[in-house]
This record gives C-alpha cells, structure tokens and sequence, in this order.
C-alpha cells in the first residue's frame, strides 16, 4: 500500500484490523485536541460565543458594546414566604442591617446600575420607593412607585458616582407616615456606561 499512501495527518500502513484502529484512534485524539480535552486547546482566528449562562462563563464582544447587564446583586430574595415588612415613613430609612453588602466599585469602572424590586405598600399614595445607599450616606440609585398594587419595578439606570470599596444598604420610604412596605425581592444590576473601555 505504499504507493497509494496520503499526504495527510494520519496514514494507515496497510488494510489490517491493528493499522485501521490506530488511525481511528488518532482521529479521536485529534478530535478531543480540538475540544480541550487533550491539555490547552489552541483557538485560531476568532471564536464565536453565544450568551453566558453561568457566572464563569464567556462573554461575546457584541453584548459587551450593547451594556447588557454585567452581574446583579441580590440582596432579598424570600420567595413566597420570606417578605421583609417595614414602615419606614416617607425619608428614606435603612430597611435592615442584614441586608447590607460590601461592593468594589474600583473594579471594573465606568458602570452604572439601577434597582430592581417586586414589592408593594399598604397605601395607594405618591412616592414610595427603594433605593441603594452607601452606608456613608451616598445614594447609588432608585426606584419609586405610586399605588399599592403588587408588582416588579424597575428603576432607570444611573451613573454611579466616584466609589471605591464600600458597604452599601438598601433603604426604603413610604407614602405616608403610617403606610407598611412589603418586600418580596431586591436587587441591583451593574453594567457598563456608554463610552467605557470596553468600546474602544
């Protein structure tokens, strides 16, 4: 079989069962070669990238240039039985202090973020809302709400001003003095403000 040998990869000596089952096996290792499992895969040209769906997954180019959301911090999330029930009057008031966090806003910069809260009041008043505070008393973002029925709200994307490491608290107001806050699930979402790194 000399003369009718390939110029390719992997060559097969001659028509026996052995010969055959080692250039398959080469194949297979050139396959997982190519899959990473075979020590580093080495990636040519580009390599396209779907959505993440995990926290360690990649990111594609594409979705960082549109800001969509980098990660999220949850700071309620109770589900059906597990509610955070306050009457804070109508100044914003720390909700509680279990619910503070500590946030490196040095890393990454220029982002900006806004609130994300399902909840409801007691009252069917004006300018109930949850916000995002540092604990030195700087306010991060908000969301505010008119009426009492159940809902999620979103509150529009702010830029964050100049922070560095910092412990942050969710604080809450009511429509009146009198009025009680139910809150199911809050949380805050980060992502990159327009003209970032990022975009260059």
């Amino acid at each position: 079989m000399a003369r009718n040998r390939t110029s390719g990869a992997i060559q097969v000596a001659d028509n026996s069962v052995p010969s055959i089952n080692v250039a398959l096996q080469q194949v297979l290792n050139l396959f997982d070669q190519l899959k990473g499992l075979r020590g580093p895969a080495t990636v040519n040209d580009r390599l396209a990238v779907e959505e993440p769906e995990d926290a360690a997954d990649a990111v594609n180019k594409g979705s960082l240039e549109v800001r969509n959301t980098l990660w999220k911090e949850v700071f309620l999330a109770g589900g059906a039985c597990g509610l955070a029930v306050i009457t804070p009057g109508t100044s914003y008031d720390e909700v509680g202090r279990n619910l503070r966090s500590r946030v490196n806003f040095e890393a990454p910069t220029s982002i900006e973020a806004r609130i994300v809260v399902n909840g409801w009041g007691s009252e069917a008043g004006f300018g109930k809302g949850v916000a995002l505070y540092t604990t030195g008393g700087t306010k991060i973002c908000e969301v505010t709400w008119n009426g009492q029925e159940e809902g999620v709200k979103t509150g529009d994307y702010v830029e964050l001003p100049t922070l560095e490491d910092s412990a942050v608290a969710i604080y809450a107001k009511g429509a009146s003095s009198t009025e009680n806050l139910v809150l199911r699930y809050v949380a805050v979402e980060f992502r990159l403000t327009a003209g970032s790194s990022i975009d260059a």
